[in-house]
């Protein structure tokens, strides 16, 4: 399992007014066959940094014009890397398709259905390249993601998201999130989002949408269309 998920790294490098500047973010990515990758859209595209000023953290955008170079790539233990080349992104959904410049190894598990998920199902979460892959187990903890308004109500719902109790960590997004049904290991959805205040209560974005969305791009059918078997 461990041998199918990969510590990344995107490194972009953008003009800021005479200058040049780079950034880098750290995320996970996953194989979906020998070529492809998974992982969420944030971990291979930077849109802005932060800069402090007297009044605290001032967050500013980074346009797409004034990027000069923006470059993803798996890093191993050993320090090595190997380049990947996104083929497809979601902002809406917030996830990303890559492909390995060599091969990778392929998942030991099957995709799940995430339609008929389950409160309390058990998920597997291998994540967190800060100490190491280390799996940390939990349970579905809710179905969708909801923010409520000033007065109590629902303001907001968001079907493709889940909830689960696996301690999330930053640098875990676009890690796989895998469940146990029925004795087998099948994959959920992969790590979107935390809510920081919460301390490592974790979203993660459904598989079937992700599903959905290649489906219906023409360039992405052929490689996925063996996986859906």
């Amino acid at each position: 399992m461990v041998k199918s998920i990969y510590r990344v790294e995107t490194s972009t490098t953008f003009n800021i007014g005479d200058e040049k500047s780079t950034l880098k973010a750290v995320g996970m990515a996953f194989s979906l066959d020998n070529r492809h990758l998974l992982t969420a859209k944030h971990v291979t595209s930077i849109d802005s940094f932060q800069v402090e000023t007297p009044y605290g953290l001032l967050n500013l955008p980074i346009p797409p014009k004034v990027k000069i170079e923006e470059t993803t790539s798996i890093v191993f233990d050993d320090g090595s890397r190997m380049p990947l080349r996104v083929v497809y992104r979601d902002t809406e959904l917030d996830f990303a398709v890559l492909v390995a410049e060599k091969e990778v190894c392929p998942p030991p598990y099957v995709i799940g259905n995430s339609d008929d998920f389950k409160i309390v199902s058990q998920v597997i979460l291998p994540a967190n390249f800060q100490t190491g892959l280390s799996i940390r187990l939990g349970y579905i903890t809710q179905l969708d993601f909801v923010r409520y308004g000033p007065n109590g109500e629902v303001a907001a719902r968001n079907d493709n998201i889940f909830g689960i109790s696996a301690v999330v960590s930053e640098g875990d997004s676009g890690s796989p999130i895998l469940l146990i049904r029925d004795g087998k290991v099948e994959l959920g959805g992969l790590v979107s989002f935390i809510v920081l205040p919460a301390r490592g209560l974790g979203y993660g974005l459904k598989i079937n949408p992700i599903l959905e969305k290649l489906k219906a791009e023409k360039n992405q059918k052929a490689w996925l269309e063996p996986l859906l078997k």
